[in-house]
């Protein structure tokens, strides 16, 4: 799977987390989770391929994220969103609404 998609499926489980933290924590958090799991995956998938800068910052946001697993905070989740879309040029040029 492209990079790309793989970032977009971690934003997509951001998003929703996001969306859900005021309303329903637990499924909020249930969100970070898969989120997390996808960052793992991602961060095994391009090792040795990507830049250490991209492997650092995605790790960077992966430690960001996990602090949010017990009560995530909509506007931290936000800012780790913005900073996953913006690790890509494509993913940055998409201009999503966030």
């Amino acid at each position: 799977m492209p990079l790309e998609k793989r970032l977009l499926n971690v934003a997509s489980e951001i998003t929703r987390a996001k969306n859900l933290a005021a309303e329903d924590a637990g499924l909020a958090r249930q969100s970070v989770e898969r989120a997390l799991d996808l960052v793992d995956l991602t961060v095994e998938s391009v090792r040795g391929q990507s830049p250490v800068y991209f492997m650092r910052e995605l790790l960077r946001l992966r430690e960001i994220l996990a602090g949010e697993h017990e009560r995530p905070d909509r506007a931290v989740l936000e800012s780790v969103l913005r900073g996953l879309l913006d690790l890509n040029p494509e993913t940055h040029n998409l201009g999503l609404e966030i």
